[in-house]
């Protein structure tokens, strides 16, 4: 049991500190089934060594059911609160995140300003919201500045990293020829979500 859980842990720091560019909690993900198997190793070694010193001391078979069921149930309750349904866990749950505001706004055009990967993982299940969406650079190249001008809307909605709003509002207002001002929304996983007017 110990050597798994060593391997299990091994394999969390590889993955985390080593393999991904950014260091986020989703690659987590897969060492969860890992840590899973060692757990289930362990609680069923657990149980035979519990099950042969209750048989040693001649325990009553329900007494040794009730404290085998009592075992399980606290390694159950510890895993649940650990993970409380990707509680604390950014790219899970995001108590700041909300998603009846997106809703509320699927009608305008949603611009994403900065990052520039749609297939990416930032705020994957939002860009299935819009009834239009467009994706630009930070770097407000001529093919940036002509997707802006194309807006079909005096007012959009702005997904961009918090630091890159003071560019990208300045760049609007440069392609667009009016002054726009940045309702803040809410925020998904990394990305700030403004009200562009």
């Amino acid at each position: 049991m110990t050597l798994l859980v060593l391997i299990a842990q091994a394999y969390q720091f590889v993955v985390c500190f080593t393999m991904p560019a950014g260091w986020e909690e989703r690659y987590l993900w897969g060492v969860f089934s890992i840590m899973i198997f060692c757990m289930t190793w362990g609680s069923i070694l657990l149980l035979e060594r519990l099950w042969s010193r209750l048989r040693e001391k001649n325990f009553s078979p329900v007494l040794a059911w009730c404290a085998g069921s009592a075992l399980c149930i606290g390694i159950l309750a510890g895993e649940i609160l650990a993970i409380d349904k990707g509680n604390n866990i950014a790219y899970l749950f995001h108590p700041e995140k909300d998603v009846a505001v997106l809703e509320a706004y699927r009608e305008l055009p949603w611009l994403v300003y900065g990052y520039s990967r749609p297939g990416g993982v930032y705020s994957y299940y939002d860009w299935m919201i819009p009834e239009k969406i467009c994706f630009v650079t930070e770097n407000n190249t001529p093919e940036d500045a002509e997707a802006v001008r194309a807006l079909p809307a005096d007012s959009f909605i702005l997904y961009t990293f918090e630091e890159y709003l003071p560019g990208a509002l300045e760049f609007f207002e440069e392609e667009l020829g009016q002054e726009l001002t940045a309702l803040y929304l809410t925020k998904s996983t990394n990305l700030s979500v403004y009200l562009i007017q």
